[in-house]
């Protein structure tokens, strides 16, 4: 298109001292590069700018190689979570206790770490991990769609029904985890009922902070297509709230709930009547539960740069681990402490 032909005559003439027959000296100056950057991103659509974007890299011999760490960490982690999984129902077959909730819980987390590792197989073929110029046009609407997706569950875990959701898992296992530590104890029975009211309340909370925000991420555009669709500026007579306060709201509060969760067992652990040793292993044991903290900060920071940089499809990969490990991570916690029969 003569929009931006004129922009890219008008950076080398302006910008430098290259000839029309020298493109390897137009490639080669920052200031021009910046100049028609400007210039296309005034000018143009964002798709003419993209298609402008691939040629002119394609006439300077610049490449795109595709991130796939992205996709190798997330099939390790959910081979160790299915390898954790196995051996907590093993554990409950050696020691002949029946199953409870939370082993319920637990394999349905890790059925939804399965369908998310899938998605993230997936993305591979569609182009995540290269720039976004290098991206098939094609394929931009069908990685935006999914990703809406990923977005959607990274921060609800809704995509089954809200009973797989780890926190409240978290808030059910509570007590029979402490159960199994005192094997019954008189202490155990004391101090129990004490922690229904903090658990009911840790679960209307998060019933309550699911419900929200289910309906301020399906709806964070008006109509919800425009959230893959408008991706070139061309929304379908709607809008799009500001995702990244969505985002890091959410994330906020759900961490802040997480850390409830974490913290919520220790007081019922600590005036337990332990040895030192066995106290200590049993609050290193709860306390897992920080690095699924640290994961779910990790995923805000990657959502940030991929709300915030234009390049999105580079930036899904950090997005897509962070979200990954958050859920392998959840269960790996949430299964160690039922090892122990096995060691």
């Amino acid at each position: 298109p003569a929009s931006q032909l004129k922009c890219l005559v008008e950076a080398v003439t302006t910008q430098s001292n290259c000839s029309s027959a020298d493109p390897a000296c137009a490639c080669a100056s920052q200031p021009v590069q910046a100049r028609a950057s400007a210039c296309v991103h005034d000018a143009c659509t964002i798709p003419e700018a993209l298609r402008t974007l691939k040629l002119t890299n394609s006439l300077c011999g610049v490449t795109s190689e595709q991130q796939r760490s992205h996709t190798i960490i997330v099939y390790v982690f959910i081979v160790i979570t299915a390898l954790l999984v196995i051996l907590r129902f093993a554990a409950r077959l050696r020691t002949r206790n029946p199953l409870w909730w939370d082993d319920y819980f637990a394999l349905g987390a890790f059925f939804i770490a399965g369908a998310f590792t899938a998605v993230c197989g997936a993305f591979d073929r569609f182009g995540v991990g290269l720039d976004l110029w290098a991206v098939p046009e094609e394929n931009l609407v069908p990685i935006f769609k999914v990703t809406c997706r990923i977005v959607f569950g990274l921060f609800l875990r809704v995509d089954t029904p809200m009973l797989t959701r780890r926190r409240v898992s978290a808030f059910l296992v509570g007590p029979p985890l402490l159960r199994r530590i005192a094997n019954s104890g008189p202490r155990l029975h004391l101090h129990v009922p004490e922690a229904r009211p903090h658990i009911m309340l840790g679960l209307v909370l998060n019933v309550v902070l699911s419900v929200t925000f289910t309906f301020c991420i399906i709806f964070q555009c008006t109509p919800v297509s425009n959230f893959w669709t408008g991706w070139g500026g061309r929304l379908e007579g709607g809008h799009c709230i500001d995702q990244w306060a969505v985002f890091v709201t959410a994330g906020v509060l759900t961490t802040l709930l997480d850390i409830y969760a974490i913290v919520l067992p220790l007081r019922w652990v600590l005036p337990l009547q332990l040895s030192r040793a066995k106290k200590a292993m049993t609050t290193a044991m709860l306390s897992l539960g920080v690095f699924v903290l640290i994961t779910s900060v990790m995923r805000i920071a990657a959502l940030y740069r991929f709300t915030h940089d234009a390049n999105a499809t580079r930036n899904l990969p950090d997005m897509v681990i962070w979200g990954g490990l958050e859920l392998d991570v959840a269960i790996i916690c949430a299964c160690i402490p039922s090892l122990a029969p096995l060691l």
